[in-house]
């Protein structure tokens, strides 16, 4: 008995030593820091590709910087200084930038092309003001009877 709680005990002992002698494979966290940074790298992917298809479009048509300004705005601000400085522009310029786009391509099977139309659109979208028609509804309503 007492060789059977010897044996015992000595398999215990060896099981630790091989847990605390395994290398640690990394912590929890590892996934979601990679999941950051392959998020961090396709929004850089796609800012690059937008910023390339913009500017050949411009150079395309030269004389379009000087009549789009507010589009050539936005792809100066792309270029030098990135996506978030272009989500950071004024709504008018924003707004402007893509109706002159819209009027430009006819063609959106460029993806960036697409993907840069979409989030003006969603920026215009976002920071337009509630609509006066909500506080004239009222208004027009009694006026009527």
């Amino acid at each position: 008995m007492l060789n059977d709680l010897k044996a015992q005990l000595g398999q215990s002992i060896t099981t630790v030593r091989r847990l605390l002698d395994r290398p640690v494979a990394g912590s929890s966290r590892l996934p979601a820091d990679a999941a950051r940074t392959q998020a961090r790298e396709e929004r850089r992917r796609r800012t690059k590709l937008m910023r390339r298809e913009l500017y050949t479009l411009l150079e395309q048509h030269p004389e379009s910087r000087t009549l789009m300004r507010h589009l050539d705005v936005v792809e100066r601000t792309l270029r030098t200084e990135g996506l978030s400085a272009v989500e950071a522009l004024p709504p008018p310029v924003l707004a402007k930038a893509l109706a002159q786009l819209e009027r430009l391509v006819w063609d959106w099977s460029p993806a960036g092309l697409a993907d840069l139309r979409s989030r003006l659109a969603i920026l215009v979208k976002a920071q337009r003001p509630a609509a006066p028609t909500d506080a004239a509804a009222p208004a027009q309503a009694a006026a009527a009877t």
